[in-house]
Parts: structure tokens; sequence; C-alpha cells
């Protein structure tokens, strides 16, 4: 059931951000009707011109309803984790009652 709410949000999302994206490339061919600035576009849809862009630029480089929705930040969780055999060693260490600053030495 979430899965299929976040699905229907993304779709909607996106449409909206296609949309914006036909009146940011009208405003910039001096066509649009309603908006004669950028700026009064993102003030209008409540969001920064920064980031308005860099959808807009990740569209123009990938034209998908993909690419128009938010992207996943940062990496995947204990993808950064350390090696599970210096992980070991650490807690070894701390057993023997040594601080950080002991267990540094030690490792190097």
């Amino acid at each position: 059931m979430a899965t299929s709410n976040k699905k229907i949000i993304s779709n909607s999302l996106a449409k909206k951000m296609l949309f914006c994206i036909e009146e940011y490339e009208a405003i910039k061919n001096k066509t649009s009707k309603k908006f004669k600035t950028v700026k009064a576009f993102c003030e209008y849809n409540n969001f920064s011109r920064q980031n308005f862009l860099k959808i807009y630029h990740r569209w123009k480089q990938h034209p998908d309803m993909s690419s128009l929705v938010p992207q996943k930040r940062g990496p995947r969780f204990a993808t950064r984790r350390t090696d599970l055999q210096i992980e070991d060693e650490v807690l070894a260490l701390r057993k023997l009652c040594l601080n950080r600053y002991d267990i540094c030495r030690v490792l190097i």
C-alpha cells in the first residue's frame, strides 16, 4: 500500500514538474502569458530557483519522467561500514580497556 501511494505521489509530482519545465521554457522564449520573470515563476510555485534548475538540467540530460522526481541523497545504509576484521580488532582492544587514542596507535 505504501509503495502504491509513493508511486502515485511521484507520478503527480513528475507531471507538475513537466508542466513547470514547459512554463520555464516559455518564459525563456518570452512567450509566457502568466510570468515575465523566472523569479516570479519560482515564487509562485514555492520552490527555489536553484532546485528547479537542478531538476531542469537533469530533465535536459535524460528526458524521462523518473528524472523529474526527487532523487535519493547520500550513500545507502551500511555502504561505508568499516571492514569487519578491523571492527573485531577494535572490539578486542576495547575489552582490554584501551581508549580511542591507544587503539589508533595500535592499529597504525
